[in-house]
């Protein structure tokens, strides 16, 4: 399925720039090329802080469409905490990132942490493909990609960074405590005031 407005394509753009600059800003590093690495982390900063504008709008514009999130059974108010945790765990992660920019290891971990945690939406969506559970996926990618970088950190120093075990442990507990969150009152209010903020796309 697709969204018929087009701030969701907007959306979409700047999310796929941000990965397609995720890879070249690795790929720089492998090459060597660390000042030309150094230079874009300024067009990646406008890129992130563009990410979390449009996604946050485009959540709550969302949610004020007459029949909520898209193929989302949910009430839009309750399943609007999905898209504010991942853009505020990926706005914290991407902080951190920078302010340990001058510690490369810590740096590349953080950067690789906030990005993980927007693979959720788009990989739920191979739920509507292959009829499994969103949540399932949603959740299950953060827990793979995570894992994958806990495996990294024991394979090649015999032990989990800090970013990983805290960093990556925080991303998955977030995650499972917010449906149950969701659906308080005092998130409903909180969603509810939120929403005023945007009309329908």
């Amino acid at each position: 399925w697709a969204a018929p407005e087009p701030l969701f394509y907007v959306h979409g753009f700047v999310f796929s720039a941000w990965f397609g600059l995720l890879g070249a800003q690795a790929w720089l590093i492998r090459a060597g090329s660390v000042a030309l690495h150094r230079r874009l982390g300024y067009a990646g900063l406008s890129i992130a802080t563009a990410n979390v504008a449009l996604w946050t709008y485009s959540a709550l514009a969302a949610a004020n469409r007459p029949g909520g999130f898209v193929e989302t059974p949910m009430p839009p108010e309750q399943f609007l905490i999905v898209p504010l945790r991942d853009m505020a765990t990926f706005a914290v992660g991407i902080g951190l990132g920078i302010a340990r920019r001058n510690r490369a290891a810590s740096h590349k971990r953080w950067m690789l942490l906030a990005s993980i945690t927007l693979l959720g939406a788009p990989l739920a969506r191979l739920a509507f493909m292959l009829e499994w559970p969103a949540p399932v996926i949603d959740i299950g990618s953060d827990v793979l990609f995570v894992g994958a970088l806990a495996a990294w950190d024991l394979d090649t120093q015999r032990k989990m960074s800090a970013e990983t075990m805290w960093g990556g442990g925080a991303i998955i507990v977030s995650k499972l405590v917010a449906a149950p969150f969701a659906a308080t009152p005092a998130w409903t209010g909180a969603a509810l005031w939120m929403m005023s903020f945007a009309g329908p796309p």
